[in-house]
Order: structure tokens, then C-alpha cells, then sequence
């Protein structure tokens, strides 16, 4: 070989490094960048339940299905500092002053943080008495645990009340169960929780009353008990604030019980184009734009009780009140004195 063809050669080699080094140095570079994305970023979060169902388009109901967990409330706030994810701001509210609870009827109330379940204020929290309409909350969420929202329910008025508030539903009319839903939660109409109960007996083969009975137990709500799906008087019939903070967490994770917050009356028809209707029972929602209804409830034995939602930005307060001579006055009066003075800090 000569020397002009070994110079030709060593020039090719030389090429040949190059263009090699020239390949391997920014694909080595890439590798590196991605093991430190992923090394750096963790696990892909998922969408939880509960985040998918808050987020859920109002007008297209989704069925819950029985393979939700219902156990117990999320865990959320349960300290200062969650997950190593920044602090979460802890509520302080002033506390109430003798003369400033003797203006509140209440026999039992309670008023808590909903983000982190810190009470604000609080009488008698564990006492039990019985909570009239507020049954239906227990009604609603085993309506949508075991229902299809979209889909009709057959009315059977053997068996249904008279006891206002109704919506007097046409005998063998198909209605929608979302529709029957809402009529129960915003009117608090009687009849459509016990039409909402039939189809649930009818679905499961278990009896509403056993049903509403378990899912307490596996709630946590330990001093509660269910004698009717409506609410009306029974000794049977019966519940706590505290038992029923756990009840208002779980159904405001929903949001077919959180987007009826401030709807003021729902219309809508049956198979054959019969026309119902059900106007709002919590009467502080047109008054207040902060308020929200979650829920109410009034009879003789029971008194006026009600459940609201205070929303401010970034954080709600809610308020339930039982056995009140004037459930209004005393949700307002603790609107004012501890959700209006709470600080986030």
C-alpha cells in the first residue's frame, strides 16, 4: 500500500470518529435528560372518584354504581402539612360569647370548615334528635349509589303520602330517577323519596330502611338510625350533627347534591308529557349569594333543622342546625357571628 492511499485511509477512519461521536453525543444527552425527568417527576396522578364527580357536568348525570367507595369522608386537612405538598391553611373563627348563644335557638348545632373539618362552633354536637327531612340525604345517596339516573322509574301510588311538600305524581307515569332526585333534595317532596325508595327495594331486594341502616354503620355514623326514608316522626328516626357531618361530606363530594346549591325550583315532565314541579325549600339561597342549601327539614317533633354551605373563595363553611324554633334566624346568626369572622391563616 502506498503512502498516498494509507493517507486517503487514515482520513476516512478519521472521518468515520467523528460522525460517530458526533451521533452518540446528543443521543447520550437525551437518555440523561429523561432519567432526570423521571427520576424528578414521580408517579402520574390519577383523577380520583371524588375529584371526577365534583367536576361532573350537572346536566349529565353519571351513575354512581356500586363499586364506589362510600366507607367514610376523604382525609383531607387532616394536619398542617399533607403529603409534603404546601401547608394547608388552617381556620380560626372568635369564639362565641354567652350572650351571643343565647340568641341562637338551636338545640344542637354545629359549624365546621369543610376543606380541613375543623369546628368553628359547636352545642351539643353528639346529642340525638331526630332530623325530619335531612333522612333524605341518606335516601339520595343510595338512590344514586344503586340507580340509573337517566333512566325512568314506574310511579305506583299505592302506599305514597299526601303530607306536603308533594309532587303529586300521576299513577303508572315514567319519570326520570334523576328528575324524582331533584325534586327530593331542592322541594323536599315526600312522595319522591318514597318513590326513590320503591325502586331502590325493587333493584336491591333488601328493604331502603335496612339499607339506609347499613350504610350509617359503614359510614361511622354510629348514633344515627333510619325508620323511614322520608324523615318523618319516629323514635327510630334519628341523628347527630356530628353523624351528620360525615353524611354532608360524602353527598357534597357529589355533585348532583352540590349543583343543586343554589336552584331555586326544578320542572319536568313524565312519559305521557305531564308536567311536575318543586320549588326550593331553604329560603336563605335567593337572599344571600354566599349561601348554598345543601339541605332542610322541618316537623313537629323535629323542629326546623337545616343544613348550609357557606362558599367563599377557596373555602366553604358549613352549617347544620337541629331542633330550632327558627332554622333561618339561627343559620344567619351563625352565617354572621363565626363563617363571616372565619380566617384562614
Amino acid at each position: 500500500m502506498n503512502i498516498q492511499t494509507e493517507s486517503v485511509l487514515r482520513i476516512i477512519r478519521q472521518k468515520h470518529k467523528i460522525i460517530a461521536w458526533g451521533l452518540l453525543l446528543p443521543t447520550a444527552l437525551i437518555f440523561i435528560q429523561l432519567a432526570g425527568f423521571v427520576m424528578s417527576s414521580g408517579p402520574v396522578a390519577v383523577p380520583t372518584r371524588a375529584y371526577q364527580d365534583q367536576n361532573q357536568n350537572q346536566g349529565q348525570p353519571e351513575v354512581l354504581g356500586e363499586s364506589i367507595d362510600l366507607r367514610g369522608p376523604a382525609q383531607t386537612g387532616a394536619g398542617p402539612y399533607s403529603g409534603g405538598k404546601a401547608p394547608v391553611p388552617q381556620p380560626a373563627a372568635p369564639a362565641l360569647t354567652r350572650e351571643q348563644l343565647a340568641k341562637i335557638s338551636a338545640k344542637s348545632f354545629l359549624v365546621y370548615d369543610q376543606e380541613t373539618g375543623t369546628v368553628l362552633a359547636s352545642r351539643q354536637p353528639d346529642q340525638k334528635l331526630p332530623i325530619a327531612s335531612l333522612t333524605k340525604l341518606m335516601t339520595g345517596l343510595l338512590a344514586y349509589q344503586y340507580l340509573d339516573f337517566s333512566q325512568p322509574v314506574i310511579i305506583n301510588k299505592t302506599g305514597l303520602t299526601s303530607i306536603r311538600p308533594i309532587v303529586d305524581f300521576k299513577n303508572a307515569d315514567e319519570v326520570r330517577a334523576g328528575d324524582v332526585f331533584n325534586a327530593m333534595i331542592v322541594g323536599s317532596c315526600n312522595d319522591s323519596a318514597q318513590v326513590l325508595a320503591q325502586a331502590i327495594t325493587q333493584k336491591t331486594g333488601t328493604s331502603v330502611v335496612t339499607l339506609m341502616n347499613q350504610k350509617a354503620q359503614e359510614l361511622g355514623m354510629d348514633n344515627t338510625s333510619y325508620a323511614n326514608p322520608i324523615g318523618f316522626d319516629n323514635p327510630d328516626n334519628y341523628s347527630t350533627a356530628d353523624d351528620l357531618k360525615i353524611l354532608v361530606e360524602i353527598t357534597q363530594r357529589l355533585a348532583i347534591f352540590s349543583n343543586l346549591g343554589k336552584t331555586n325550583s326544578v320542572t319536568f315532565s313524565g312519559s305521557d308529557g305531564q308536567r311536575y314541579h318543586a320549588v326550593a325549600t331553604n329560603r336563605l339561597i335567593a337572599q344571600y349569594p354566599e349561601l348554598y342549601a345543601v339541605k332542610t327539614g322541618y316537623t313537629e317533633g323535629a323542629q326546623g333543622v337545616m343544613v348550609s354551605k357557606i362558599v367563599r373563595t377557596g373555602h366553604n363553611v358549613i352549617i347544620i342546625v337541629l331542633g330550632s324554633r327558627d332554622r333561618e334566624a339561627d343559620t344567619v346568626l351563625l352565617k354572621n357571628l363565626v363563617a363571616d369572622r372565619t380566617v384562614w391563616q
